[in-house]
């Protein structure tokens, strides 16, 4: 069945493989909803912004209404229940149930009401209209969503049950959310090490110091200290990863650019000395953390580099960590 992470832009993370499996795939068994059927959306209530829904009401089957005629022009976005809780950021891993709708054909695609489970998602790695219509929204609300071709599936489509440039009507309950980045108190900055820019929670660019070289052993640099639990050797740790290579003037890949957050089990077997580095510079810190490590050639992508990668020889590696959560690993059947 068709994944919604396929709507996800996922960067090409050199520590895809060896640290996070296969991006392209699941995250974790809630994070990335399919379609359930393909069945007549019911039809009930009384149109509202050129879609309606029977059942305002949050927590109940939406019972989604499309009329005929063309669908509207631009995102549309109604909460037909308000919720009491926090307001959802653009950075935040949000858990939700939803239902969505073919303009053209009036049925329904996806349903996590009728799998009985609300998933989780990272907002800004989703389409743009659940991203706009769904930021600033509170949790508790149930919010309609009318988002067009452009900021949904666009000219690709979705296979047989969305067309190319199709309008998706979307009810969305807004369950919980939790951040998807350092939530803690800032560190004074060390002058010897990269200046982080920021756009809000974001990590947005590096500036590397006029006249610096890169550090010849690892630097471990708390950024900002977070009030979680501290990471244990054996934990899944869930992270916002940049990676950049010293006195490069762009990221060579970041977690921020799409995917969001990344789930690394810590404590396997077989680990390359990244892969080692990595986890030497996360256990022990808290929850809620930015970290930067500055791993030098042998620390990190060795003496050689990786040029088919487009890594030099000698390159120093910096990495800007968010520990957004960790815990023990998840049970697999």
């Amino acid at each position: 069945m068709r994944r919604f992470a396929a709507l996800l832009l996922v960067p090409a993370l050199m520590l895809g493989a060896a640290a996070c499996g296969d991006d392209s795939g699941d995250k974790n068994s809630s994070s990335s909803p399919s379609p359930s059927s393909t069945k007549e959306a019911r039809f009930a209530g009384l149109s509202t912004t050129g879609a309606a829904t029977g059942n305002p009401a949050y927590g109940q089957a939406p019972d989604i209404k499309v009329p005929d005629g063309p669908a509207p022009v631009g995102l549309q976005s109604q909460v037909l229940t308000d919720g009491t809780g926090p307001v959802v950021t653009g950075q935040d891993m949000v858990n939700a149930n939803y239902e969505g709708v073919a303009w053209s054909t009036k049925k329904v695609f996806d349903s996590s009401f009728e799998r009985g489970e609300p998933t989780e998602f990272y907002l800004e790695a989703v389409i743009k209209g659940w991203t706009q219509g769904l930021t600033g929204k509170k949790v508790g609300s149930r919010v309609l969503l009318t988002i067009p071709g452009d900021l949904g599936y666009g000219a690709a489509g979705g296979g047989e049950d969305i067309k190319s440039n199709e309008t998706l009507v979307f009810v969305v309950d807004i369950v919980g959310t939790r951040p998807g980045f350092a939530t803690g108190a800032p560190v004074a900055p060390n002058p010897d090490l990269p200046t982080v820019t920021t756009d809000g929670n974001k990590v947005t660019n590096l500036t590397f110091p006029a006249g610096k070289a890169a550090p010849a052993a690892v630097v471990n640099q708390n950024l900002i200290e977070g009030t979680g639990a501290p990471v244990a050797a054996t934990d899944q740790v869930e992270m916002q990863i940049v990676q950049w290579l010293w006195g490069a003037p762009a990221a060579y890949g970041s977690s921020w650019a799409g995917s969001g957050p990344q789930p690394l089990q810590l404590g396997g077997q077989d680990q390359t000395q990244l892969m080692t580095s990595l986890q030497e510079g996360v256990v022990g810190k808290k929850v809620g953390s930015r970290v930067m490590l500055v791993l030098p050639p042998d620390k990190g992508v060795g003496a050689a580099g990786a040029p088919e990668k487009g890594i030099p020889a000698g390159s120093t590696l910096v990495l800007v960590l968010d520990i957004v959560k960790s815990g023990p690993a998840p049970a697999t059947s």
